[in-house]
């Protein structure tokens, strides 16, 4: 099992609990760009490949609404120079995102890298469609 798959397989792990409650310090930016999301996002893709995933609230709307085979998600959880201003807890995040998306888990590959790292990476998997 290379790198990419085995840091992979780790971090997809099931999070037990039915219904979740967003933290009230974790924002919901999605609700900014919903538009677009529901103006240009393909519907029946195969995979889908998401950069940024944050609280998984832009993860769940995609699988919701476009109904991909998979789902890859990459993101730190370590905040950027962006969210500097905002004093959140980036644990709290990674952990909502687990939660939020546990429905739709067997659908979502969960990639805990930097961009760069999972770019790399992905010469090992043949993503057809990507957008966000």
């Amino acid at each position: 099992m290379n790198l990419c798959k085995l840091k992979s397989f780790l971090l997809n792990r099931l999070v037990s609990g039915a219904e979740v409650n967003r933290p009230g310090n974790i924002p919901n930016w999605f609700e900014y760009v919903r538009p677009n999301f529901e103006e240009f996002a393909p519907v029946g893709v195969e995979k889908v490949l998401q950069i940024g995933a944050y609280a998984g609230d832009a993860s769940n709307w995609i699988l919701r609404n476009t109904r991909p085979a998979q789902l890859h998600d990459v993101d730190t959880w370590q905040g950027s120079v962006d969210e500097a201003e905002f004093n959140l807890s980036w644990t709290a995040v990674e952990k909502f995102y687990d939660k939020s998306v546990v429905k739709n888990s067997s659908k979502v590959v969960k990639f805990k890298m930097t961009s760069n790292s999972f770019l790399e990476c992905m010469k090992v998997y043949s993503l057809t469609t990507s957008f966000t």
